[in-house]
Parts: structure tokens; C-alpha cells; sequence
């Protein structure tokens, strides 16, 4: 039996950036009573699951969510000893990360009473790209869905709240128009200026890992003689706009830090 499992196995190159995504599976029954354009509760709980990939996927660089969707990139080349999880086993990288995210999105998702009766599923794919500057690439396709998405929801749901205009009216408004001419629909019809908007609404979130001051959390901490201590921690952040030069440089500075040392023997 195990001649046939194997048949079906498929290992990913080794020692090559790992992409994982994953999407909620019929998450429009779970948002239809969500806030619209958007609810700052579900955004909360993706950041929650999106940190614990983060922390419990080994080798993960860095974490990107937006709407219902969840980005990992992966390393496994950072020293000469580095392992790829799972060993890069495909079947293991899909099926674990979507149950990972199925897990950790209910547990949050279901803190609140109101939300019992209603289940996230996610699915997962996973791949391998051939360099760091395609992992930013396949960032930057990432977060421009997820603007685009933004500006066309931020204008239907705003202007379809507007007294005597509606969700049909609204469609009809932006048919056929591009991201700059919806903002300025947005702008000429409500008032509101799409650019205001939290940065997490318009371009996602991002996470990665900083040192993090915790002295003060452990109980026998003196400043006056003891060395500050440091831990690293992921952390939530706005992204810059990866298409800048600064967005770049972030990410490059995230993907690609030096090489672990490795020492001789």
C-alpha cells in the first residue's frame, strides 16, 4: 500500500524560496453580516490566524493577509543545515498550513458567542519560485489584488449607502471604470477620500519578526543591573507599497538577511 502513496508524492526543490496561500473556502455565507466595506473584527481575527502560521511554520519569513486570503514565504537555505519543512513534501506543506489556518481562524473567529454556529474552512496551494526577487514579485501581485479590491469595495459599498442610490445604481456607476476613476467616484459622489482609509484596509498586513524589549515581563528584572533583554517576536504591521523603492528595500531586508554562520570543524 505504501508503493501507491508514494506514487502520489511530489517534493518541492530544495534550498529555493516556498510560497503558500491560503483562502477561506465559501466565506460568503461567514461575511455577509460583516461590516461593509470593512469589518475591522474579521480583519482581526485574520491577523490572528495569520501570526500563528507564522509562528509555527518553520522556516517562515514572512506572513501578508488580506480579506479572506493568507501568504507565507518560506526559507529553508539559511545556513548550510537548514531543512525544508516537512521536508518539502507538498502533500504535507497543503493539507497541515490549511488545517493549521482552519484551526487557528475558528478559535479566534468563535471567541465571540454569536459566531458558533458559522465554520471557516480554508484550502492551500503551495509552490516553489525561483529567486528572492520573485517572491517580492509574487508579493507585489498580492498586495495590488488586494488594493484593487479595496478602492471597488470601498466605492460600491459606500455609495450603495447613500440615500436614493443602492447597489444597483451603484453598480451601474462604476461599470467599466478603472482604480483612479472609481476613487474619484468615490470622492465626487460620498465625500470620501479612499487614501484615508487605514493602511491594513487598503493594502493588508504584513508580519515579520522584530526584537522586542521584554525585560519588564520578567519578575526579577533590575534595570539598574541588568542588561536589557531582547526576544524576537512577530509583529503586525501596515505594508509599504511593495512596487516603491523603499517597499523593495523592506522587503529584500525581510526575505534576504545574512547567511546564519556556519562554523568550521
Amino acid at each position: 500500500m505504501k508503493a501507491y502513496e508514494r506514487l502520489s508524492e511530489v517534493t518541492l526543490c530544495p534550498r529555493l524560496p516556498v510560497i503558500i496561500r491560503l483562502d477561506g473556502k465559501g466565506f460568503s455565507r461567514l461575511t455577509k453580516k460583516l461590516d461593509k466595506p470593512f469589518d475591522s473584527k474579521f480583519m482581526q481575527v485574520m491577523q490572528l490566524t495569520t501570526e500563528y502560521l507564522c509562528k509555527n511554520i518553520s522556516g517562515c519569513m514572512l506572513g501578508y493577509t488580506q480579506s479572506d486570503e493568507i501568504s507565507l514565504v518560506l526559507r529553508n537555505d539559511q545556513s548550510l543545515l537548514s531543512q525544508p519543512y516537512f521536508g518539502n513534501r507538498v502533500q504535507k506543506l497543503t493539507s497541515i498550513s490549511a488545517s493549521m489556518a482552519t484551526a487557528a481562524f475558528n478559535a479566534a473567529y468563535h471567541s465571540d458567542p454569536e459566531n458558533l454556529s458559522i465554520w471557516g474552512i480554508f484550502d492551500s496551494r503551495t509552490y516553489v519560485v525561483p529567486s528572492i526577487t520573485e517572491a517580492c514579485n509574487y508579493l507585489i501581485w498580492r498586495q495590488q489584488d488586494c488594493t484593487r479590491n479595496s478602492i471597488l469595495g470601498a466605492t460600491y459599498y459606500e455609495i450603495a449607502k447613500m440615500p436614493g442610490y443602492g447597489k444597483k445604481t451603484a453598480q451601474k456607476m462604476m461599470h467599466g471604470l478603472k482604480c483612479d476613476a472609481l476613487q474619484e467616484l468615490l470622492f465626487q459622489t460620498t465625500g470620501i477620500n479612499w487614501n484615508n482609509y487605514l493602511g491594513y484596509e487598503k493594502r493588508g498586513t504584513v508580519f515579520r519578526k522584530d526584537l522586542v524589549d521584554i525585560s519588564r515581563s520578567i519578575s526579577t528584572y533590575n534595570p539598574e543591573t541588568c542588561p536589557t533583554v531582547y526576544r524576537e517576536r512577530w509583529l503586525a504591521y501596515p505594508p509599504p507599497i511593495f512596487t516603491s523603492k523603499e517597499g523593495w528595500e523592506w522587503m529584500l531586508k525581510v526575505l534576504n538577511p545574512p547567511l546564519d554562520p556556519v562554523e568550521e570543524t
